[in-house]
Order: C-alpha cells, then sequence, then structure tokens
C-alpha cells in the first residue's frame, strides 16, 4: 500500500468516530496470550466506560502446557469515575490463586489515597516498604488502562503519565503515542489493519525487593499498545478504538504478546 493510500484508509477508518467518541460503550473481548511461540494464558475484559465513571473486570487463566506445570487464576475488578482527564477508583479487588497459593487484595480510596484492606499473602518476598507520600494519586493498574482506553477513544491520542500501586509495588507509568502503523495479520488474531500504535513504560519507584541490584530497581519495564476500532461479533458497528495486540514485558518469561481473539457488544 502506498503511503497516500495508507493514509486515506485510516482516515476512513477513525473519521467516523469522532462523532460518537462521547457515547457510553460496553464489551467484552477475549485475548490469548503468548510467550516463546507458546500460548500461556487465556484473557478476558468486561469494561463499562460511560461520561461519568468506569467499571473494569480482567480475568486471567494459565493455559497449555505452562498451565500444566504452573496453574494460575485471577479476577480482578475495579470501579471508579472521571475527574477531568484523570480516573479517581473507589475500589481495586483482585483474587485467585497462584502456584497452589491463593493471592487477595483489596483497596479502597478516600479523597485520592489508596486504603489497602487486605493483602494476602501478607508478604510475597521482603520489600522495602511504601512511603506514604509515594502513594498520593496512586490508581490501580486496571483504572491505569481504563484511562488509556478513555483517551485514545476521546482525542486519538495516548500521551499520559500515571502513578500505579498494587498492593505491593508503586510505578510511575507513562504512554507515548507512536503513530499510526500497519499492523500486519497473525495466524493467533482475526485483527489487523491500520492501527493507532501507544509505547509504555513503566518503573518501580518503592516496593523494591530487598537484595535487588540498582540495575534490577531501575530497570523499566516497557511494552506497545496497537489501537483499532473493532467490529463486535455478530453485527452493528464499530467500538471506537480497542487494542487488538499488546507487547510487554515481564519478570517471568520475557516478553508476552496479546493478540484480540473476539469482541461482544453489550
Amino acid at each position: 500500500m502506498r503511503p497516500h493510500q495508507f493514509a486515506l484508509a485510516v482516515l476512513m477508518v477513525f473519521a467516523p468516530l469522532a462523532a460518537r467518541a462521547q457515547e457510553a460503550a460496553s464489551w467484552t473481548a477475549q485475548y490469548a496470550a503468548y510467550a516463546h511461540g507458546l500460548h500461556t494464558a487465556d484473557v478476558t475484559t468486561d469494561v463499562a466506560l460511560t461520561a461519568s465513571g468506569y467499571a473494569f473486570r480482567l480475568r486471567v487463566r494459565t493455559t497449555g502446557l505452562v498451565g500444566v506445570f504452573v496453574h494460575s487464576q485471577l479476577d480482578s475488578f475495579a470501579e471508579g469515575y472521571w475527574h477531568g482527564p484523570r480516573a479517581s477508583p473507589l475500589r481495586f479487588e483482585s483474587a485467585g490463586r497462584a502456584g497452589g497459593q491463593a493471592w487477595h487484595t483489596l483497596i479502597e480510596y478516600r479523597d485520592a489515597e489508596p486504603l489497602l484492606r487486605i493483602l494476602q499473602p501478607t508478604v510475597d518476598e521482603p520489600r522495602d516498604p511504601v512511603p506514604a507520600t509515594m502513594l498520593d494519586g496512586a490508581i490501580d493498574n486496571l483504572s491505569a488502562i481504563a484511562t488509556l482506553l478513555r483517551l485514545v477513544r476521546q482525542s486519538g491520542a495516548c500521551e499520559a503519565a500515571m502513578t500505579t500501586f498494587n498492593g505491593r509495588i508503586v510505578l510511575g507509568f507513562s504512554v507515548q503515542g507512536a503513530g499510526m502503523q500497519p499492523l500486519a495479520a497473525s495466524r493467533h488474531s482475526p485483527y489487523a489493519g491500520p492501527a493507532l500504535r501507544c509505547d509504555f513504560t513503566g518503573l518501580e519507584r518503592a516496593g523494591f525487593r530487598r537484595g535487588a541490584s540498582t540495575q534490577s530497581r531501575e530497570r523499566p519495564r516497557r511494552g506497545s499498545a496497537w489501537f483499532a476500532p473493532v467490529a463486535p461479533n455478530g453485527a452493528g458497528g464499530a467500538l471506537p478504538p480497542l487494542p487488538i495486540r499488546m507487547r510487554f514485558d515481564t519478570a517471568w518469561v520475557g516478553y508476552v504478546t496479546l493478540y484480540l481473539q473476539s469482541l461482544t457488544r453489550h
């Protein structure tokens, strides 16, 4: 495809979204996660975005050969409202099992301050305490993703900076737009074509593992997400841009890529 043809295709895809950017949207998206060529997990997101707030549920289940040896499952939920361009969470809860052990985290928010109500196991590994001053304005990971989804659907851009707290670690999270790109087709997903690439970086700021080297503490966690409008399964017009592919670095298996498998509008 020639450059001017690609630009025209992008305009034809995204122009109709401007008039619908403020509409409420609710959907379920299913992803397959791959690492080193292996299908490692299935990921399901249930998302509702309105003019006043959001609700976000994330379910992760290991599968394939990985699921045989390391069976893990995790259900997480966040809800909150919008305070200008930013998310103001009300509650975040995550529960499941990993490595034969139960995990449960509950964070409630008061005046934008995260209050840790439940943390199980209490200590996953020895870590430095998180100073209270580091938690000012910190939000949970799902609220951060909801913020990015709203930003992209409203403006077609993805420039943002947030601080996240998962009950153990404080991360500085930044997102930069890398422009429109032709996303190549993959045998792992039916979704490809023109997509907005957003690159993100997470850097630990507090809750460091004790004994970790300076190099390890300063190592950024990088990733990318490609957004495009997607027509739900069955019928109906395309929803505003959603992640059709994501790639990010993990501390366990290196880079993991998520491929969108299906989308259902509610």
